[in-house]
């Protein structure tokens, strides 16, 4: 009979070996067009890091196209199979993917058109609905189209030539790039705000778990090999907001951060045209405390190396640095080590967040 917590027949050092592998396969929890940019990205990178092989200085954008079944396109194209494009030398740039969920094989065509015109020939030939990845090799930055040519620039990323490193700076780098890219203004992430409220600054149902999905899927993407992020963990003291798993070769994955999320508003949220409650300044500092306390508990608990507290800033008036209150001034002088801290602002209006001096 095997003894509790333990699998008869499995050893502890089988477990450990495939919890390893976690930050290198696929987020499945991650919707597919995440799936399927976090698999471009993974490619693109690979190679930025290798120094481009295979490609040539006559070709710069390459499309990636998110189709169910790519050999449907080879008689209608005349396409090529293309297989493991992370792991071959196979030109990428000057082509035209069309790709498995998670970018692992498929088909490939020479770009049939001036790349700026290719929007329009996905329109032309029925696929303007497929998810698509442009990547621009002179200035390394890939965008993401979830809604394929006919929806709106979802958003960009940097395509890197060196690999990512698990450092508090670039976690904080990271952090900071997901809050300008997904989080600053209106639009970029659905359910954050109410729908056509806005710019009155009503927040959505559950702000706060919309930006932690995102969040999960943005980090997973961002550490992609190197660190996993994943969400609501229960413990006995809590419910951790977002884990960040370290690979350190042959052990299992451990804890490397912790990362707890608050969102300090306004208003209530409010549907339709009802008249929203207003947020006390008290419970918005009541949030700052709790993340406060949970980030350090929850980093001692699972002995990580870094606890994390990110506070999303919906409200209208940013005037008052809650930080500098003193009830929360208090709260830092009983916490050590202090959990690393930062508030990101979110605007109701482009206009808005441009008076408050972000450009861009």
């Amino acid at each position: 009979m095997a003894e509790e917590g333990r699998i008869d027949g499995v050893k502890d050092a089988d477990i450990a070996a495939t919890t390893a592998r976690l930050p290198k396969l696929p987020n499945v929890r991650a919707e597919l067009p995440e799936r399927f940019a976090q698999g471009v990205r993974s490619i693109l990178e690979r190679r930025a890091q290798s120094g481009w092989p295979g490609e040539d200085d006559n070709h710069e954008v390459a499309a990636f196209v998110m189709v169910e079944k790519p050999r449907a396109y080879q008689a209608r194209f005349s396409t090529e199979p293309i297989t493991d494009p992370i792991a071959t030398k196979d030109r990428l740039f000057g082509r035209v993917l069309f790709l498995t969920r998670d970018a692992g094989g498929g088909q490939v065509l020479e770009m049939p058109c001036h790349p700026n015109a290719l929007l329009d020939w996905l329109h032309d030939e029925g696929l303007e609905g497929a998810t698509l990845v442009l990547a621009y090799r002179s200035t390394a930055i890939m965008t993401l189209r979830v809604r394929g040519a006919a929806g709106e620039l979802t958003r960009e990323d940097k395509i890197r030539d060196e690999a990512p490193t698990a450092t508090l700076a670039q976690l904080n780098q990271t952090l900071q790039h997901f809050h300008i890219t997904r989080l600053l203004t209106p639009g970029r992430l659905q359910g954050l705000w109410e729908s056509g409220r806005a710019s009155k600054y009503v927040p959505g149902p559950d702000p706060e778990r919309t930006i932690q999905k995102d969040l999960e899927n943005w980090l997973n993407s961002a550490f992609w090999g190197l660190l996993r992020a994943e969400i609501e963990e229960k413990t006995l003291i809590g419910r951790i907001d977002v884990k960040l798993l370290i690979d350190e070769g042959e052990k299992a994955l451990t804890y490397w951060a912790i990362v707890e999320l608050k969102v300090i508003k306004s208003f209530a949220n409010a549907p339709g045209s009802a008249t929203p409650s207003t947020v006390s300044r008290t419970t918005n500092l009541k949030a700052i405390e709790k993340g406060l306390r949970q980030a350090w508990a929850y980093q001692k608990n699972r002995k990580a190396e870094h606890g994390l507290l990110e506070v999303y800033d919906m409200r209208e008036d940013k005037e008052e640095d809650l930080f500098s209150a003193s009830e929360t001034q208090k709260v830092l002088a009983e916490l050590a080590p202090v959990p690393s801290h930062a508030v990101r602002e979110l605007f109701g209006s482009a206009d808005d967040a441009r008076f408050a001096g972000y450009a861009g």
